[in-house]
């Protein structure tokens, strides 16, 4: 039996806190959708295989700062309606 990884060895190899580390368990499971962890209770549970499929998930993430904007738009402001005089 292979030995199972947990939420905080994941956040040990991504150098950040747990929490931080759920956000990219998501962001990873987002990104590739075969990809799927045992939860027992509270407890992630990764396989080595899972833990290098969320490593290389987060990797391909856009490298351009304006490709996570692209299609999105502010809020138009409160002052806009008006008529300037």
């Amino acid at each position: 039996m292979t030995e199972l990884l947990t939420l905080a060895d994941l956040a040990a190899t991504l150098h950040c806190s747990v929490k931080t580390a759920r956000r990219r368990l998501d962001d990873a499971m987002a990104a590739d959708p075969g990809l799927h962890v045992v939860k027992t209770g509270r407890t992630l549970l990764l396989t080595p295989e899972q833990h290098h499929r969320i490593i290389q998930a987060l990797q391909w993430r856009s490298t351009c700062a304006n490709a996570a904007r692209h299609g999105t738009r502010a809020a138009p402001s409160a002052s806009g309606d008006r008529k300037s005089t």
